[in-house]
């Protein structure tokens, strides 16, 4: 009873933030050809599919409260102050999804490369992302 209590409260509470914070996209399923240190290509086999993706990317404070860089005994190496671009998803199908999969975000056309899955048990997932460039024609 909780249980299911629990997951339509989820699902509301997802539909919300979907609402106000959602970005339409398009997952655009890559293969790699030639196994797998191949050249991505996109998917012929596995169809493109629309989802809604929240946008999330967190800066590390301690970092941001540093400004200087990292020194080592006659190197001077600096970081990269931005967190890692990560994306929840509501419907998560490992069947559909795997890393190396490029996300399409439409409002400003950019690519995302799927680098880590994280389900959250409830259906979705949280995507680790890295900016991707465009494989080839659409």
């Amino acid at each position: 009873m909780m249980a299911a209590l629990f997951r339509r409260l989820a699902d509301v509470s997802r539909s919300v933030v979907e609402t106000v914070n959602g970005d339409e996209c398009t997952v655009r399923p890559v293969d790699k050809v030639g196994g797998p240190n191949g050249k991505p290509a996109w998917s012929t086999e596995r169809p493109s599919y629309e989802v809604k993706a929240c946008f999330y990317q967190d800066s590390d404070s301690q970092r941001l409260d540093d400004p200087r860089p990292m020194m080592r005994p006659g190197l001077q190496v600096t970081t990269n102050r931005a967190g890692p671009i990560r994306a929840s998803i509501r419907l998560y199908d490992p069947a559909k999804l795997r890393t190396d999969d490029i996300l399409h975000r439409h409002f400003d056309a950019a690519f995302f490369e799927v680098t880590a899955i994280d389900p959250d048990g409830l259906g979705g997932a949280m995507l680790t992302l890295a900016v991707a460039k465009q494989i080839g024609p659409l």
